[in-house]
């Protein structure tokens, strides 16, 4: 036996709704700069989070980095890249 739901939609719950979506929208609009570094700064998380996890897991010799020491590796790395490719575009053709 299956049972049949309905659900009534009313005109003033569709509006209620408009003006809720309206009111988000607005509101996004009103902090997309922090909206954007937010979702910039949770991509770099994502996209990093293996590196540091691999970094973690190296051994030499008996000393084994921990987290803050691959972050710390890691944006020396990116500094150096940056500092690699800025010399680049002054002197290389």
């Amino acid at each position: 036996m299956t049972v049949v739901r309905e659900e009534k939609r009313t005109l003033r719950g569709d509006i209620v709704f408009g003006f809720a979506l309206a009111f988000a929208c607005a509101l996004a609009w009103l902090v997309r700069d922090v909206l954007l570094l937010l979702y910039v700064s949770a991509l770099f998380a994502v996209v990093l989070t293996p590196v540091v996890r691999a970094t973690t897991e190296l051994r030499i010799g008996r000393w084994q980095p921990f987290k803050g020491t691959a972050i710390l590796f890691l944006l020396l790395a990116v500094a150096g890249g940056m500092i690699a490719f800025g010399f680049r575009g002054c002197w290389g053709k």
